[in-house]
């Protein structure tokens, strides 16, 4: 379920065992509660909902208590129930009646004598956030669901904010690899033809960069890359299970149309350059497949897997360049072998292809480490 969702309707269960029939709904980084009658009220909850995810159920609970207690006690009140029994004679309720019309000209007169006071002030208007307050809470959460994946949390007990997923391309040759990847987005969205389910994803946005990913990418000169970037609910999406291989079909798809050497699918923290959670990595040959997964898992690990001293005794071409020869001898059994331990499987076909488990978001990375071992560039321990 949705964290989003679930927090609410924890909460709107809370409101209810107060007596209060509501509605709640997150709103920037609080919440809001939409009664019967009255201005909406909203509280702010902008750590309780950075640690809902990483909360146990009974902790979880007993947050939902304390927030739904806050949002009744800043409501500004609600209708009463009327009683069942209500209306039964005839002579009862004429009595109501004369009973409520002497208190209404009770409370006129008393209302009259007394001084003006002034009238009650508005509710606040409800906070709105910054791009800068956006981006920062979305790194925290990030770094918080970051580390809970590397103590072996599953996806499913966490929310998947702050994440961007990267399908990296690239291939020998001076033909620019953009046009194939920008076929797939209309606008700053997947289009149907990319996939027609992803393509409905609600607040997901897509763009296309060419060219190395930052300074510190050195791949050869004769070598063309290229990235469609997904993000919001494109990323969320990508910790779905339902939604996981869809993705890694349309990896797939795209690598075969661009002709690409070498590919890889992965997702890290938009403010990280670490590449944490690694799904498909693609070569044209087996060697080139392990190359794509040292290159984008192992160079950009937290903690880098390679030695870059070695690379560049291998070639001065530049580092994708340098590991593929390096890794040329490797065939389909060999490098099946080196991933088969953290769960890597291959695909069929002429081109190599390998992906990993859903339940596994961070042994793409240790198996980069295999492989560079293998290669002799892992650094020492």
């Amino acid at each position: 379920m949705n964290e989003d969702r679930a927090i609410e309707e924890m909460v709107g269960e809370a409101l209810g065992r107060h007596g209060i029939d509501a509605v709640v709904v997150r709103r920037d980084n609080g919440l809001e509660m939409y009664g019967k009658g009255g201005a909406p009220v909203w509280i702010d909850a902008a750590l309780d909902i950075e640690q809902w995810p990483l909360l146990p159920q009974a902790m979880r609970e007993r947050k939902a208590q304390a927030l739904a207690s806050r949002l009744a006690h800043m409501s500004r009140g609600g209708a009463a129930a009327v009683p069942k029994g209500a209306g039964r004679s005839r002579v009862l309720l004429l009595i109501a009646i004369a009973a409520a019309v002497g208190l209404g000209l009770g409370l006129f007169v008393a209302l009259r004598l007394r001084p003006a006071e002034a009238p009650l002030p508005r509710p606040a208007a409800t906070p709105t956030e910054t791009r800068e307050q956006r981006r920062e809470r979305l790194a925290r959460a990030c770094d918080a669901t970051r580390a809970a994946m590397y103590r072996g949390a599953t996806f499913g007990s966490m929310a998947m904010e702050g994440w961007v997923v990267e399908l990296w391309l690239a291939r020998r040759g001076k033909e620019p690899l953009g046009p194939p990847l920008r076929a797939m987005v209309e606008g700053d969205r997947l289009a149907k033809t990319a996939d027609e389910a992803l393509a409905g994803v609600a607040d997901g946005s897509a763009s296309v960069e060419e060219g190395p990913d930052g300074e510190e990418a050195r791949p050869s000169a004769a070598i063309q890359e290229a990235r469609l970037v997904l993000r919001e609910g494109y990323a969320r999406a990508f910790f779905e299970l339902e939604t996981r291989e869809r993705f890694v079909a349309l990896a797939g798809r795209l690598a075969g149309t661009a002709e690409a050497d070498f590919g890889a699918l992965y997702a890290r923290c938009a403010h990280l350059r670490a590449h944490d959670v690694g799904a498909w990595f693609h070569g044209r040959a087996p060697g080139n497949a392990a190359a794509a997964l040292v290159y984008q898992m192992g160079l950009y690990a937290g903690v880098p897997v390679v030695e870059r001293s070695a690379l560049v005794r291998l070639s001065g071409a530049g580092d994708l360049e340098a590991l593929a020869t390096a890794a040329a001898g490797i065939d389909a059994p060999s490098l099946m072998a080196l991933v088969r331990e953290d769960g890597g499987r291959m695909a069929p076909g002429d081109r190599a292809s390998v992906s990993f488990p859903f339940s596994g978001p961070t042994r793409a990375t240790s198996a980069s480490r295999a492989v560079a071992r293998k290669l002799g560039m892992a650094p020492p321990g």
